[in-house]
């Protein structure tokens, strides 16, 4: 919603699922490879010119259990986790000719919650006190959300999420890279990295807290 003037209104939903083939995995023969389900929500009121004042709202969680290698109990589920982001600040929309832009900064105004509602997996993946099932923490958060018409065919959009409480941070890049060769047929290149030091128990010996992830797609886009 857009009354011209002063007031926005933004709702997008997104909703991810892939799944691959694992035949080195005894147990899994198919396994997801993509799985999140994320709902936002930014309420702008217009300041100075591209300025707006923003009251947003995130959850996010996934559809279906994920499983390491050669494992029965899974790593991760639906509403393990679920996390949530509540925030106030200062959103930068400028205008530009090849795409969209928005700089959103929340300084020292982000709530943000994870709720585990198995207690195992809240302590043994996602730093969570025994007992409970859930931690909560007030921080910084820097979002950025740009699309990008580079050429005639090719597009490039970009997520980035950034949160800290000044002891710990949790970063988000997400980048699709699109080449359509047609109205119809195009090819994708997802690239999304990762890190998070609260998940202690799943720190890299080689790569720490970052994580890497690259999907390449050919497709049919209606």
């Amino acid at each position: 919603y857009d009354d011209k003037k002063k007031i926005q209104f933004e709702n997008n939903l997104e909703a991810k699922l892939g799944f691959y083939t694992a035949p080195s995995d005894t147990v899994h023969s198919v396994k997801t490879n993509q799985d999140l389900l994320r709902f936002t929500s930014k309420l702008n009121y217009k300041g100075m010119k591209n300025f707006y004042y923003t009251v947003q709202a995130q959850v996010w969680t996934q559809f279906l259990p994920f499983y390491d290698a050669n494992q029965t109990e899974y790593r991760s589920n639906f509403m393990a986790p679920f996390n949530a982001n509540f925030s106030f600040g200062i959103d930068y929309k400028p205008t530009i000719s090849k795409g969209s832009l928005s700089v959103y900064l929340a300084p020292l105004s982000a709530y943000n919650s994870r709720f585990v509602r198995y207690g195992e997996l809240a302590v043994a993946h996602f730093g969570i006190r025994p007992g409970r099932h859930h931690y909560e923490d007030f921080g910084t958060k820097l979002e950025v959300n740009a699309t990008l018409n580079l050429l005639k065919n090719f597009s490039w959009k970009t997520r980035l999420y950034y949160y800290t409480t000044y002891s710990r941070v949790e970063h988000d890049w997400e980048n699709t890279f699109t080449f359509s060769f047609n109205k119809y047929i195009s090819a994708k290149m997802f690239v999304h990295s990762r890190f998070d030091d609260k998940t202690i128990t799943q720190r890299s010996k080689d790569y720490g807290y970052w994580q890497l992830y690259q999907n390449m797609m050919l497709g049919l886009t209606y």
